[in-house]
């Protein structure tokens, strides 16, 4: 071999190697991929905004660029400091469908009342939001979901989020008949003669 070729030859196998070593786009590495991520009501269900107090909801995760059939954990967090850890399989562990097939599932159960993180369960006040993020490789290129509380009363032990109802008025309406005014009337009598004993 002439010496001009093996110079050649070594000069190659040196950039090819220095390339490699500083993440050239040509060796060795993978661009990055943006992650993609939902809340679900089921496997394979609807996305879902709003939840409510004991709804178990699905993460989905996915950036077409992860090492399929493993498993990552993320945080979930509510408005008020309080956080999870949520394990997403794409192995076959449920809630995964399908091991390997790049998508990343797993659920968490909304509360009102508690935060059990060996139970996947957050506490979430009325009109607050759950939140997660995920980002599979780690390459910064997460995206974020959120579902926000949204259940009817305030269950007993939970701290409500907002100012209790007032009491209903104790006006009598305007009467169109003389019938209604007398109700409205024994009605006030009742409450006027409990406060006197």
């Amino acid at each position: 071999m002439s010496t001009t070729r093996t110079d050649f030859i070594a000069l190659l196998v040196a950039t090819l190697v220095v390339l490699g070593t500083l993440g050239s786009p040509l060796v060795g590495t993978s661009a990055a991929v943006q992650d993609q991520v939902a809340i679900y009501d089921s496997v394979g269900g609807s996305q879902v905004s709003t939840v409510t107090d004991g709804e178990t909801v699905y993460i989905r995760a996915d950036d077409s660029g992860t090492t399929n059939g493993t498993t990552v954990d993320v945080t979930v967090d509510n408005d008020n400091g309080g956080s999870i850890t949520v394990t997403l399989y794409d192995d076959g562990t449920a809630p995964d469908p399908t091991g390997g097939d790049g998508e990343y599932w797993g659920s968490f159960t909304v509360s009102a009342t508690t935060t059990d993180d060996a139970n996947d369960t957050l506490q979430v006040a009325k009109g607050n939001a759950a939140n997660v993020t995920v980002d599979l490789d780690g390459q910064g290129d997460g995206d974020s979901a959120s579902v926000t509380a949204d259940y009817g009363p305030v269950p007993t032990g939970a701290t409500p989020t907002t100012t209790p109802p007032t009491a209903p008025s104790t006006t009598c309406p305007s009467p169109s008949t003389n019938r209604s005014t007398i109700r409205c009337r024994t009605r006030r009598v009742t409450s006027r003669s409990a406060t006197r004993t």
